[in-house]
């Protein structure tokens, strides 16, 4: 999962409540597997994942258009 932060297809804000932000994250992980992956920024220079798991594909169309591809839908 930690490779989906550090080099995302995707980022893509969800929510902004105050000081917090919400974002959907979407990326592969180092062996290709595609990964939603859904963080808080609860305060400055602080990332909390609350969410991570294998992409779904109500997200594949964003997914493969954030890495480049044609979506296959």
């Amino acid at each position: 999962m930690l490779d989906v932060l550090a080099d995302p297809f995707s980022v893509r804000e969800l929510s902004h409540d105050g000081s917090v932000t919400k974002y959907l994250i979407l990326g592969d992980d180092r062996s290709g597997r595609a990964f939603e992956v859904v963080a808080l920024t609860p305060c400055d220079d602080v990332l909390l994942v609350i969410h991570a798991m294998d992409l779904r594909d109500k997200y594949r169309e964003e997914y493969e258009r954030g890495r480049g591809d044609e979506p296959t839908t």
